[in-house]
C-alpha cells in the first residue's frame, strides 16, 4: 500500500504506457492522486468541500459549500468552481450574522 489504501492488482495503460496499482474500490493509482489534488484545492477556502460522489458521476459542479454555526449545520449548495463556493459560504457567513473568517476571493 502506499497510503492510498491496499491495491489488488498492476495494471498496465497503454495510454501512458505506465504500470498503474488498481485499487479495491476500482480507481487506479493515477485517479486517487488527480482526486486527492482537487481536495487540496478546496483547503483554500473555509467551508469548501471537494464533492467526491458528484465528481465520479461525471458532474460538474463537484465543489460543496456548508458551514456550522453552533451545532447548527447549514447546507449552501454545490457549485462548478471552488471560488463561486467560497462566495457562497461568505454570503451565507454574513446573511446569517457569524463572526466567522470570510474567504478571500
Amino acid at each position: 500500500t502506499n497510503g492510498n489504501g491496499s491495491y489488488i492488482w498492476n495494471c498496465y495503460d497503454p495510454k501512458t504506457k505506465e504500470l498503474l496499482k488498481v485499487y479495491e474500490d476500482g480507481e487506479t493509482e493515477s485517479e486517487k492522486t488527480k482526486i486527492n489534488n482537487l481536495k487540496k484545492k478546496a483547503h483554500k477556502y473555509m467551508g469548501v468541500h471537494f464533492h467526491n460522489s458528484s465528481y465520479k458521476r461525471g458532474s460538474q459542479k463537484i465543489w460543496e459549500c456548508r458551514l456550522t454555526v453552533g451545532k447548527k449545520r447549514h447546507y449552501v449548495g454545490i457549485y462548478d468552481t471552488p471560488e463561486e463556493a467560497a462566495r457562497a459560504y461568505n454570503q451565507k457567513a454574513i446573511e446569517l450574522g457569524t463572526i466567522k473568517r470570510l474567504n478571500e476571493i
